[in-house]
């Protein structure tokens, strides 16, 4: 069979660890609520525990407040079943320990946080996680320009305030248009 390839460290010739890349790292995650984010969170509380906590900005919806929204989406979606499982009752104790949920919106100045969690973010933060996006197939051209393009220009002005002014961006197959 094939060896697995692993994505090499060119400075030192070594394979890259996402264990090692996290360790001790505070991370805000915005866009967690997204089907790419909701992921990426799994596995990083299932597999790689290493980070030292995770701080997910989450907008409220209507009623729900970020925190209800969040609370909903851990304790109703499939990808978080195993998570449940595996963990065998101690997960809100885990959620405790590893993740604050932050209320804001990635189409405002300061990604929607109050001036408090912004300064205190700011100081925290050693990489920031963008899963945000508008992903409709036929979306209001303002809407997806507001989400898409406005909101990561936003995430990175945020992520340019942040102790160790890091970024991860993902995105969407639907970015690039036909």
């Amino acid at each position: 069979g094939a060896t697995p390839q692993f994505i090499m460290d060119t400075r030192n010739h070594m394979p890259l660890s996402v264990k090692e890349a996290f360790k001790d790292k505070n991370i805000l995650a915005i866009g967690a609520t997204g089907f790419l984010g909701k992921v990426w969170l799994a596995q990083l509380l299932s597999q790689i525990q290493t980070f030292q906590k995770v701080y997910v900005l989450i907008r409220g919806k209507g009623t729900l407040t970020g925190k209800a929204r969040f609370e909903q989406f851990i304790n109703n979606s499939y990808v978080f079943q195993t998570l449940h499982e595996n963990l065998n009752g101690t997960l809100q104790s885990t959620l405790k320990e590893k993740i604050e949920v932050v209320e804001g919106d990635v189409n405002e100045e300061n990604l929607g946080m109050s001036d408090y969690w912004a300064k205190q973010l700011a100081s925290k933060i050693d990489v920031v996680v963008n899963f945000a996006g508008l992903v409709d197939f036929n979306p209001d051209l303002r809407d997806a320009f507001d989400v898409n393009v406005k909101g990561a220009m936003n995430v990175a002005a945020f992520a340019s305030k942040c102790r160790q002014k890091k970024l991860v961006h993902t995105s969407t197959c639907y970015v690039a248009g036909i």
